[in-house]
């Protein structure tokens, strides 16, 4: 059990820095757990993006497709050696970066532009400097691979410190995590100092008008249908 713990907080740590919001859990379920899908499981933001029926049931059917086209075969973690587990974690990285940029693909297809750009204002909200790992945002922000090189490695470092604090199988997460929330709070300051004033201001401006995501404990509440009825495509 403890092993499977550390495993799933690492596994989020390695592919954003912070973790998922735990509001993801009021769904209407089936979505799976890409970060734009998990957003759109959330009653409050099919009402903000003003979704139709049609497109909450289109984003099911988006969810639906890429669990079956980006799912990894299963190892045992508890039996793996540290070399298995991390290469497991890579080629789960690697798998996220494919099943996104599909995901990303799809959304904009099923969306009004409005509606995604929203969606995605949203997400940079949640994920923070993370956001800054994404193609499409360092793109716009016209980081160079100077940066973005620098900016992954604050994030590698990162991610194996946390391995570090975890690898002796009997960390307790209650006491550690000050500890990680400092670790992630320290990364994103290291982040944000790598962007040049005009990146940061206009990393700032594609946050948005800042959405509030409901705090709900897993389980709690379903997610209901957007208002959209009196919007078309």
């Amino acid at each position: 059990m403890v092993r499977r713990i550390q495993f799933a907080f690492l596994t989020i740590a390695a592919v954003v820095l912070v973790a998922v919001p735990a509001a993801q859990a009021q769904r209407r379920g089936g979505f799976g757990s890409d970060p734009l899908l998990g957003l759109l499981q959330i009653e409050k933001v099919q009402i903000e993006l003003d979704l139709l029926d049609v497109q909450i049931d289109e984003g099911e059917a988006i969810a639906a497709e890429m669990q079956k086209q980006f799912t990894l075969p299963r190892i045992n973690f508890q039996e793996a050696t540290d070399a298995e587990r991390d290469a497991f974690m890579k080629k789960m990285a690697d798998n996220n970066a494919k099943r996104g940029k599909a995901v990303k693909a799809k959304l904009a297809e099923m969306l009004a532009p409005d509606q995604y750009d929203r969606l995605m204002e949203i997400h940079i909200q949640q994920v923070g400097s993370a956001a800054l790992q994404d193609v499409d945002v360092a793109k716009k922000l016209k980081l160079t691979a100077a940066q973005s090189k620098k900016i992954k490695g604050i994030s590698d470092t990162m991610n194996q410190e946390m391995r570090k604090m975890f690898s002796g199988g009997r960390a307790d997460f209650a006491k550690l995590r000050p500890k990680i929330e400092k670790m992630r709070a320290d990364a994103e300051k290291q982040t944000m100092a790598v962007l040049t004033a005009p990146q940061k201001k206009q990393f700032t401006a594609m946050h948005g008008k800042k959405f509030e995501l409901p705090r709900r404990g897993f389980g709690g509440g379903g997610g209901g249908r957007g208002r959209g009825q009196k919007k078309g495509r």
